[in-house]
Formats: structure tokens, sequence, C-alpha cells
């Protein structure tokens, strides 16, 4: 809704100025160059309480509270993304997911992934575990992201994993938010078949007692050849819901051949 009502003032603004500054025909791309410069403005100036607020953020801060203003923020910013990416997402198997918080776990096509998911599934407050590379490259996106329960690794440190396991069991645990992870550790550039699992992901079920909701996305890989002028169509499954007493006592390599079976079998 933000980004159609941006979009419609906006327009206003460009035919507004056409038809009191210009009027030829010869002259009508200014239409289109001021809708730009407007709605890109327009932008902006939605965000600048945002990016003042995210000044204040200290990242060395665990956050342990749900912040519906980050949370909004993150929503439109993410769903500004898809919409200019030309993102159409097709969800099913949503009627599969638990009321309790979750640990979502999937193939990893894209750096678009984690998006995809916290869009398809805002009411459910996602938060995701992502690499320290790519979390911590815009400054500003990084503090949001810590504010809607983000959390960074350092894929290099096995001291960074274990705070990382205890970070995300505890945010699903007391029921702040479900996290989302990717056990194959990188995206999956090949496509086909998934890449080996860092089973060290599935402590975090374990250390939560929560359920693990397994999903499948398809064609987001394609998105960066087609757009901006070409829409694709992202395909998201729930396949299934592993429930805690389903894995009680199975160690972390067996939770793993588990759900890769799920997914393979899909």
């Amino acid at each position: 809704m933000i980004l159609v009502a941006i979009a419609a003032i906006s327009l206003v603004i460009a035919l507004s100025v056409f038809f009191i500054c210009f009027k030829k025909v010869s002259q009508i791309y200014w239409i289109a160059v001021v809708f730009a410069g407007s709605f890109w403005g327009l932008i902006l100036l939605w965000a600048l309480p945002v990016i003042i607020c995210s000044l204040f953020v200290d990242l060395k801060k665990p956050c342990r509270k749900h912040n519906p203003f980050y949370r909004f923020y993150a929503n439109c910013l993410i769903d500004l993304a898809i919409r200019l990416m030309r993102i159409k997402i097709h969800v099913t198997g949503e009627e599969k997911l638990p009321k309790e918080k979750f640990l979502l776990v999937g193939n990893h096509l894209s750096y678009f992934d984690p998006g995809v998911a916290m869009l398809a599934l805002r009411s459910y407050r996602m938060g995701f575990v992502g690499a320290t590379e790519v979390l911590y490259k815009f400054p500003v996106l990084k503090k949001i992201g810590h504010k809607v329960f983000c959390i960074p690794l350092d894929r290099q440190s096995a001291r960074d994993g274990v705070r990382m396991v205890n970070e995300a069991a505890e945010i699903i645990s007391s029921q702040l938010a479900s996290i989302g992870i990717y056990p194959e550790g990188r995206r999956n550039l090949e496509g086909g078949e998934l890449l080996p699992f860092k089973n060290g992901a599935f402590k975090i079920a374990k250390k939560a007692n929560c359920p693990i909701v397994v999903a499948q996305i398809r064609n987001i890989e394609n998105v960066k050849k087609n757009m901006p002028f070409r829409r694709t169509h992202v395909y998201l499954d729930f396949v299934a819901v592993i429930k805690p007493e389903e894995i009680e006592g199975n160690t972390t390599q067996e939770i793993g051949d588990l759900v890769r079976k799920t997914l393979e079998e899909k």
C-alpha cells in the first residue's frame, strides 16, 4: 500500500509539473523524469525516520523485544524490493504451519530467498540467520535486521556458531519470532541436488524444542536475468512440519538426513 500511494502521488506531481511548466508533446518525456525523481524522493522521505532511528541501534545488545516500528519498515522495504524486481510469489502448504514459533529450513538458491520467505510469512514474524558479510554489508539495513531478529553468523568461527544457536533458540523458545536458516550453508548456484548440510543448524530446534518447518523454493534463481522487464514467478512450498517429539533423541545428523529426504522426495 505504501508503494502504491507513493507511486500515485509521484504520478500526480509529474502530470501537474508537465501541464504547468511544459505542455508541449515533444516535452512529454519530462513526465517520466519528474515521476522518477518524485518517487525516489518520497521513498527517501518516507524512510528518513527509520534511517535516523537506526543510528541509535546498538548491535552488541541482543534484541529481546518485538518492535512493530522496525518490523513495519522491514516488511515495506522487502515488499518494495520484491515489486521492483517483479517477483510474483506463489505460496502453498501454509495451512501446515504451526501456531507456535518454529525453525524454518530449506534449499538456498538466491540472496533473495530470505526476503521472499519473510514477506510470505509476515504474519508469523520471521527472522533469519545470515552470513556476517551479507547482513553487515549495508549499515542501515543491518540495524533494521537486528531489530527484526536477523542473526549474523561468522561462518569461519565455531565459537560464533555456538552464539548463533543459543541466540536463535532463545528467540524461538521465548515466542518472539520464528527463525529461518539454510542448512546448505551457502547458495546452491548450480541448482539440482542439495549441497551437503551443515547439521549444526538443527541444534537450534533441539535446544528450543520447537517444530521444524521444511520449505522448498523454486525459480528464484531466474530473478536476476528477468528483471526489470520480465516478471519472475517464484514458488514457495511448505513441504512438511517435523514436530519436536518426532526428533526427540535424534542426533543433528539424523535430523539433517530426515530434512534432506523430505526435500528430495518433494
